[in-house]
C-alpha cells in the first residue's frame, strides 16, 4: 500500500511490476512477516547478483586495475594487470587497444562460467576526458582524441562506458560517504 499511495498507483498496478520484476530476477523474495493476524507480507530484495559490471581502473603509468562488482558495487573478485598505457614509439594506439581487449578479455575468462554469463557491461575510468563516450583525452599517457570506446565496442559484446576517475569518485562521495565524513566543499 505505501509504495501504491506513494507513486499514485492503484494496487492492481504494484501488484502487476512486482510480479514482472519477480519474474525477470531483479527482485527476489525475503523472509515472510510472522504476524499472527492478518495477511503476512514478504519482504522483497533487489537482486543485486542478478548481472555483473565489469570495472576497469587505469592508472599512471601503467597499472590496470579490474574487478567483477555485483549491482551494489560489491567487489566479487579484483586483479591488476602491468600494460603499456603511454602511447609513444613503441607503444601505438594499436598495440595499446589490443592490450586493453585482452587483458580485458583474460580477466572476464578467468571467471566462474556462472559470472560470465551474467556480464552486462564494461565501465573503464580514466585519468582524462571522454568525450560522448567514445574517444579520451588523457594527456599523462599521450592519448589524443583516441577513438577507445569505439574499438573496445566493437570488441567486446557488452556496453562499454568510459568515465573520468575524478567523476567516479565524486559520485561515490556524494552517495554513499556520511554527510560528516564528507570531505567535499
Amino acid at each position: 500500500r505505501l509504495i501504491a499511495s506513494s507513486l499514485n498507483l492503484s494496487m492492481g498496478t504494484v501488484t502487476n511490476i512486482v510480479k514482472d520484476l519477480l519474474e525477470r530476477n531483479i527482485l527476489i523474495e525475503g523472509r515472510k512477516d510472522n504476524k499472527v493476524m492478518g495477511r503476512k507480507s514478504t519482504y522483497l530484495h533487489f537482486n543485486h547478483n542478478m548481472a555483473f559490471v565489469i570495472s576497469v581502473i587505469l592508472s599512471y603509468p601503467n597499472v590496470m586495475r579490474l574487478s567483477v562488482c555485483d549491482l551494489s558495487g560489491n567487489i566479487v573478485k579484483t586483479n591488476s594487470a602491468y600494460i603499456p598505457l603511454i602511447i609513444d614509439n613503441t607503444n601505438d594506439g594499436i598495440k595499446l587497444f589490443k592490450g586493453l581487449a585482452t587483458t580485458i578479455s583474460d580477466f572476464i575468462g578467468s571467471n566462474d562460467k556462472d559470472i560470465q554469463d551474467r556480464i552486462m557491461a564494461i565501465e573503464i575510468s580514466i585519468p582524462g576526458i571522454a568525450f560522448n563516450n567514445l574517444t579520451v583525452y588523457a594527456p599523462f599517457f599521450n592519448w589524443d582524441n583516441l577513438p577507445l570506446g569505439n574499438y573496445l565496442r566493437n570488441f567486446f559484446p557488452y556496453p562499454v562506458f568510459l568515465e573520468n576517475v575524478t567523476r567516479i569518485k565524486a559520485v561515490y562521495e556524494m552517495r554513499y560517504v556520511v554527510p560528516s565524513e564528507k570531505n567535499v566543499l
